[in-house]
C-alpha cells in the first residue's frame, strides 16, 4: 500500500506536477478501502493526514487507531440511520462524476 503512494509521488515528479501547488483547491484524499491500520499508519507517517472510506464500520474501526489529527471523508452512498454515527466528525464534500 505504502509502495503505491510513493509510485504515485514519484509519477508526478517525473512528469512535473506538483499536487499541492498545482490547483489550490485540490487536495489528496486517500482511499483506505481494504487496507490494514499498519498500512494507513504508514502513509500518515508519509505526511497525509486525509483518509476516505466507503463504510461506516470501517471509518469507526480506523478512526479508534489512528491519529486524531486525521480528516476522514465518507466516499459513496450513507444509509439515514448511520449518518449520527458520523456525523460529528466526517468532513463532507460533493463530488460529481
Amino acid at each position: 500500500c505504502f509502495m503505491n503512494l510513493k509510485f504515485f509521488f514519484k509519477e508526478l515528479k517525473v512528469k512535473g506536477i506538483n499536487i499541492k501547488n498545482t490547483a489550490p483547491k485540490a487536495r489528496l484524499i486517500v482511499v483506505t478501502k481494504h487496507q490494514t491500520i499498519d498500512c494507513v499508519k504508514k502513509v500518515y507517517e508519509f505526511g497525509e493526514r486525509e483518509f476516505g472510506e466507503n463504510k461506516v464500520q470501517e471509518i469507526l474501526r480506523k478512526k479508534s487507531q489512528l491519529p486524531n489529527d486525521i480528516k476522514w471523508h465518507m466516499i459513496g452512498h450513507l444509509q439515514k440511520n448511520k449518518v449520527k454515527l458520523i456525523a460529528p466528525f466526517i468532513s463532507v464534500n460533493l463530488c460529481l462524476t
